[in-house]
């Protein structure tokens, strides 16, 4: 994405996980909370029919429920990301 001359790719920063790069924690979270997305996109570890999107990660929860926010959803529990509907 970041070669796309039509998009913005923006890297809030934080603490980068090295296993995926991916940017954990309260301050990424924090930063993300000033934006106005459109859209996000945001991986997930699994899919459970019961549970729906988890993650393994208690650093990665509050940046994902987060961008949720940020783009009118939102997510439940600790490790819940977000339930299925």
């Amino acid at each position: 994405m970041a070669a796309a001359p039509h998009l913005d790719l923006i890297h809030v920063g934080g603490r980068v996980e090295s296993a995926d790069r991916s940017g954990v924690g309260r301050l990424t979270a924090t930063v993300l909370r000033q934006l106005a997305l459109d859209m996000a996109f945001i991986s997930t570890s699994s899919w459970d029919l019961l549970h729906g999107v988890t993650t393994p990660s208690d650093l990665k929860v509050e940046v994902k429920q987060t961008a949720m926010e940020c783009t009118g959803t939102s997510g439940t529990a600790l490790h819940l990301v977000k339930p299925q509907q």
